[in-house]
C-alpha cells in the first residue's frame, strides 16, 4: 500500500467486513494503555464488523461508517466526503448514552432532543437538540440535520444525521454525531378512472402511484463522540 492510496476515497470505500483498521493516533494508544492493553507499538488492531454508507439526499456529503472492535471496545471510523475530498474521524459512544428508539431516548437521554410537549408535537416529529451540554461549561452546537439514505448489504433505510461540535480548546473529543435510522415502506396505489375518447366512447384507465415512505415508528438512534484523525494515523490491513 502506498501513501497515495490512502489519499483516495476509494481506498477507504474498499474496506470489507473482517479487515483490520489499525489506529496509531496518540489519543487512542494512550487510552488503551491506560486501560491495561499492551503490545501497541505498531498501533491498535480493530476489526471491521459493519459497513454503512450514507449519501446525503441533498448536496455532495456522504458518510462511510465502519463499526470497528478492539477487545471489549466498539468504536466507529467515519469517512466523511464532500464529493472531492474527505476527512477521517474516530468516534465512540459517550458514557451515559443509551441508544434505541425515540421512546428510549426520552426515557434515558432526553437531553438529545428538544424539550417535548406531547400536547403540541408528536414524538416522531420532535427535533434533535440544537445544543448539547457536557459538563458545566462545554456546549456542543449544530447547524441542523442532514438527511440521507443508508445502504448496508443492499438494505436501505432513511437517515437523519446531526453533527455537533464545540469551540472549547481543551476538549479531547470536540465532535458529536447523532444518527437516526428509519425503515422504508413500499407503497402502491391504483385507481380506475373512466376516460372519454374523441368519439365519445368511455374506457377505463388505470393509474398507478408507487414509491416509498418513511416508517417513522421504526426509529433507531445512536450518538457518537470523537475527533478527527489524519490518514497517517490509520491503516487498513486486508484480510
Amino acid at each position: 500500500m502506498s501513501v497515495i492510496d490512502k489519499e483516495k476515497l476509494s481506498h477507504w470505500e474498499s474496506a470489507e467486513i473482517g479487515d483490520i483498521i489499525q489506529l496509531k493516533d496518540e489519543q487512542t494508544i494512550s487510552f488503551l494503555m491506560d486501560e491495561g492493553h499492551e503490545n501497541l507499538t505498531h498501533g491498535a488492531d480493530f476489526t471491521v464488523q459493519r459497513i454503512r454508507k450514507i449519501p446525503a439526499q441533498v448536496g455532495n456529503a456522504s458518510w462511510l461508517v465502519l463499526s470497528i472492535e478492539f477487545a471489549d471496545f466498539s468504536w466507529s471510523l467515519i469517512v466523511k466526503s464532500d464529493g472531492s475530498d474527505f476527512d477521517l474521524y474516530v468516534y465512540y459512544v459517550p458514557d451515559g448514552f443509551v441508544d434505541g428508539d425515540r421512546n428510549d431516548i426520552i426515557d434515558n437521554s432526553d437531553w438529545l432532543m428538544e424539550e417535548w410537549d406531547e400536547d403540541k408535537v408528536g414524538l416522531k416529529d420532535l427535533p434533535f437538540a440544537s445544543e448539547i451540554q457536557q459538563e458545566e461549561d462545554i456546549i456542543f452546537k449544530t447547524n441542523g440535520p442532514e438527511y440521507g439514505t443508508c445502504n448496508e448489504d443492499g438494505d436501505k433505510s432513511f437517515v437523519t444525521v446531526v453533527e455537533y461540535s464545540t469551540d472549547e480548546d481543551d476538549v479531547d473529543n470536540p465532535l458529536m454525531m447523532a444518527i437516526e435510522f428509519n425503515q422504508y415502506k413500499d407503497y402502491e396505489n391504483s385507481e380506475d378512472n373512466e376516460v372519454e375518447d374523441e368519439d365519445g366512447d368511455f374506457d377505463v384507465e388505470t393509474t398507478v402511484d408507487s414509491g416509498v415512505e418513511v416508517d417513522e415508528d421504526s426509529s433507531y438512534i445512536m450518538l457518537l463522540q470523537g475527533c478527527s484523525v489524519t490518514s497517517s494515523d490509520v491503516d487498513i490491513l486486508r484480510i
